[in-house]
């Protein structure tokens, strides 16, 4: 719950190593995501003069935000260097990290643990947030390593048991968060990245399999139970969350009111500075961005982003060894992408590490070795 997170000191370590260790050169970024960054960090410090209420607080959300760049550059290098072996090792520790989580989760859940109400959002115990600042940080987070262990459960036999089960918990920890963010972002991403199963001889009928599976219960579910799950769904907090809720109206125009904010003042407020200047944030990471380190850093970012994005689609595209794994890393983007603009994930640490993974060198549409472990076909 604190920010960085206390997981990151094995950042920190990381990074000595890197220090430390003989670095060969690479070329890393395309000229655009070197523009982007560079434009965006150049007006981010721009952004600290027009500070007007609390310069350390701006420093801080400064030094976090260059901490996460750092963050992408180091997964980038190592991604680049060891290709897929880090591809599988970067995932994996995500996915201990969100099934750990998960775990803390349900025992909040259950009331297993002392201090219960530290593990959610407030003190009505509707929307858990486990070790995670809120619900809508932990949720998205989540949805690399769920993405992770269904790919793994269709293609690889051996462990397809295995990554049910963390598929499952991890699935309902998510719902349990109660984000509708990211159920729309899960469901979104999933669906891209199902498309792109189908194309893989590992993977494609089992993929068939669960999807007619899901057509089938989908439709059983419509035409016997139809009303009276609906009727119980309104009934509930799950039903409440699934409809509009009496804050959206604010949160959307929070989002208009700074998009004019943002170009009365283009270079911006200073990071983290609006709920001082103007009392509350809007959820948009890039108008957050334009409105507090101006309008430059977020076109930066966002070029950046658009980039890297387009990266991976070329190799979809060309469809050469390793193109699963970037169709992998673009349907988490296009998630996020949408579920950015409707809350503020500039400083989400997962999406800096699948950043950097969208730069490394894939040889493998596999997870783990060839054959050796038994694929499906």
């Amino acid at each position: 719950m604190i920010e960085p997170a206390p997981t990151d000191l094995f950042f920190v370590l990381a990074l000595g190593a890197f220090a430390l260790a003989p670095i060969r050169p690479v070329r890393l970024l395309g000229p655009l995501a070197t523009g982007g960054i560079l434009i965006y960090v150049w007006f981010t410090f721009v952004s600290l003069s027009f500070v007007e209420v609390s310069l350390p607080v701006a420093v801080r959300a400064v030094g976090i935000e260059m901490y996460l760049i750092l963050l992408f550059l180091l997964t980038a290098y190592f991604a680049h260097q060891g290709g897929d072996r880090v591809f599988r090792i970067v995932l994996l520790m995500l996915t201990v990290g969100g099934a750990i989580a998960s775990i803390i989760a349900f025992l909040a859940y259950l009331d297993m643990v002392p201090n219960r109400l530290s593990f959610y959002r407030d003190e009505h115990f509707t929307r858990v947030k486990s070790t995670f600042k809120d619900p809508n940080v932990l949720g998205p987070y989540l949805i690399p390593s769920i993405l992770l262990m269904m790919w793994i459960a269709l293609s690889v036999r051996r462990f397809s048991w295995l990554a049910t089960s963390v598929f499952v918990l991890l699935t309902a920890c998510l719902i349990i968060t109660f984000s509708r963010g990211a159920w729309v972002h899960m469901a979104l991403t999933t669906g891209i990245f199902a498309a792109f199963l189908l194309f893989d001889r590992r993977s494609s009928m089992a993929t068939v399999m669960v999807l007619l599976l899901g057509i089938l219960a989908a439709t059983v579910k419509l035409g016997f139970f139809g009303d009276a799950a609906g009727s119980l769904a309104s009934q509930n907090y799950l039903g409440s969350r699934l409809s509009f809720q009496s804050y959206d109206s604010d949160r959307f125009q929070h989002i208009l009111t700074s998009l004019g904010n943002m170009f009365d003042r283009p270079l911006g407020i200073g990071p983290n500075q609006s709920s001082f200047v103007y009392g509350y944030q809007a959820h948009n990471t890039f108008v957050v961005l334009g409105l507090q380190n101006g309008v430059f850093a977020a076109i930066g970012f966002a070029l950046f982003y658009l980039a890297t994005m387009y990266r991976c689609l070329k190799k979809v595209l060309e469809k050469r060894d390793g193109w699963l794994k970037y169709a992998y890393i673009l349907s988490v983007m296009i998630g996020l992408l949408v579920l950015m603009n409707v809350v503020g994930a500039l400083h989400w640490r997962h999406l800096y590490v699948v950043l950097g993974l969208a730069y490394g060198s894939y040889r493998s549409n596999a997870i783990f070795s060839e054959e050796k472990l038994g694929t499906r076909t």
